[in-house]
């Protein structure tokens, strides 16, 4: 309630607008790529799941458990996927994805664990 510190973020009011303006679309959306990746795999949405990973690591604002772990789990899928890793023509690429992969899911899950939210990987 009211504002608590001289910054653009640092209000009530603020957090409220990116919540209804950028957090709940950003959910909802999320929850359809789930439906969609769910449906036609990796090759169709392994970068739109990648995507929506980092902008929600970058965001670093609370979201739904259900969003923490429906994106891990998933981007366990795909770091698994050697047909879609087989994309990058070296080995050594790989591995950079499934490294970059690696980081995502710890952030994911260290921005989970900030909040004190159970997050079952699904």
């Amino acid at each position: 309630m009211g504002a608590w510190g001289e910054g653009p973020l640092d209000s009530d009011g603020a957090l409220d607008w990116i919540g209804n303006n950028v957090v709940d679309p950003l959910n909802k959306r999320i929850e359809r790529l789930f439906e969609d990746y769910d449906i036609h795999g990796s090759e169709v949405y392994a970068e739109d799941i990648r995507a929506a990973a980092a902008v929600v690591v970058r965001l670093n604002q609370l979201h739904p458990p259900h969003i923490y772990g429906g994106l891990i789990g998933r981007l366990y899928k795909i770091q698994d996927d050697e047909r879609w890793l087989s994309t990058w023509t070296s080995d050594e690429a790989r591995e950079g994805v499934r490294t970059s992969i690696d980081a995502q899911m710890r952030a994911l899950k260290n921005i989970a664990d900030s909040f004190q939210l159970h997050v079952s990987i699904n």
